[in-house]
């Protein structure tokens, strides 16, 4: 890890025990606003200190090890919490899912999201958009108001109007959220989301090396013009031809 950044991680990570030994519990909202980084630094910040045994990660948060949320000065009172205290992701055993389409390729990516909660001991509470839908925030909130869901998994429109609004607000949740089959990096704070994705680039490139073998010299693309895949297989298909000798302009 470059030094620079090492001391950037150390620094946040005692500014945030700074604050649970004064606060008893901190919010991970209330930190980013404050130390001007994003949920999702935080959030791994959170998960590192906590495999260190600093502190207790809580859903929206951490607390003290040994101490439940408020029991810091001027803490509500044994027994109570308060509104805007993070609140315990212990019992939560579901994680919410949303994906553009149920056909395609995407029973297989929802079958390995289900396999590997199974795994986890939770469950995917699946839900399909379109990929002509304007804004799927609503879908997403709902998933978010089941008291068992304790995280997103989310293929969001990439070209609606309100896919960067949709972005901002996903990236402002207390709730970790991951991106799959999608990239998006936040202009505002240069940082990208997590996210995980398909190598289409290398799959593409692999199908050019294929073909190539069997003989064919002359081999086309077609991709849609709307699909965010659609650069990555290009690229695949560029870099094919080059490793196999094809000119692209052939």
């Amino acid at each position: 890890m470059n030094p620079e950044v090492r001391t950037l991680a150390a620094d946040r990570r005692a500014s945030i025990l700074e604050a649970l030994h004064r606060d008893g519990a901190v919010r991970i909202s209330d930190l980013s606003e404050k130390l001007r980084v994003t949920p999702v630094t935080l959030r791994r910040d959170i998960a590192h200190m906590a495999g260190e045994g600093l502190l207790r990660r809580v859903h929206g948060g951490a607390t003290l090890r040994g101490a439940g949320p408020g029991t810091g000065d001027g803490a509500a009172p044994a027994g109570t919490r308060s509104a805007d205290a993070p609140v315990e992701r212990a019992g939560r055993s579901a994680v919410g899912m949303l994906v553009p389409s149920l056909d395609y390729y995407w029973p297989e990516v929802v079958r390995g999201a289900e396999e590997e909660a199974t795994a986890q001991g939770r469950q995917i509470l699946l839900r399909g958009s379109s990929y002509e839908s304007a804004d799927d925030r609503p879908q997403l909130e709902r998933l978010l108001d089941n008291e068992d869901v304790c995280g997103l998994i989310v293929a969001p429109s990439l070209t609606a109007p309100s896919a960067e609004a949709m972005s901002e607000w996903l990236s402002t949740l207390d709730a970790p959220v991951v991106l799959v089959e999608r990239v998006v990096t936040m202009s505002r704070r240069q940082a990208a989301m997590e996210s995980v994705v398909t190598d289409h680039a290398l799959g593409a490139a692999m199908a050019m090396q294929h073909l190539a073998g069997l003989g064919h010299r002359r081999v086309g693309v077609v991709t849609s013009e709307n699909s965010p895949t659609s650069p990555h297989v290009r690229r695949g298909w560029r870099e094919g031809c080059e490793a196999a000798g094809l000119d692209l302009a052939s």
